[in-house]
C-alpha cells in the first residue's frame, strides 16, 4: 500500500478507511471491496464524490488493504 495518498492536494488518513464489500469467496482478489468512508488528515470526512474519486484513482487499494490486513478472516 502507498504510504501517502493525496486527493485534490490534501493528504488522506489511511487509518480512517472503512472497507466494505468484502466477499471471502473472492479470495485473494477481493474485487468487490471498496473504501466506503475515509477522512483527510485534518479530520474532514471525504464527500461521496471524493470517495468515488479515491476509489477510481486507486482501484486496487481496498483489495490490497483487505488482503494485507487479513480483514477476510
Amino acid at each position: 500500500m502507498k504510504d501517502e495518498i493525496t486527493l485534490n492536494g490534501k493528504r488522506v488518513d489511511t487509518r480512517s478507511f472503512d472497507i466494505e464489500g468484502i466477499n471471502r469467496c473472492d479470495y485473494p482478489d477481493f474485487v468487490d471491496a471498496y473504501i466506503a468512508s475515509a477522512s483527510f488528515e485534518d479530520g474532514t470526512e471525504l464527500t461521496s464524490n471524493e470517495l468515488d474519486q479515491l476509489n477510481n484513482e486507486n482501484s486496487h487499494l481496498a483489495s490490497i488493504i483487505v488482503y494485507e490486513e487479513r480483514m477476510f478472516i
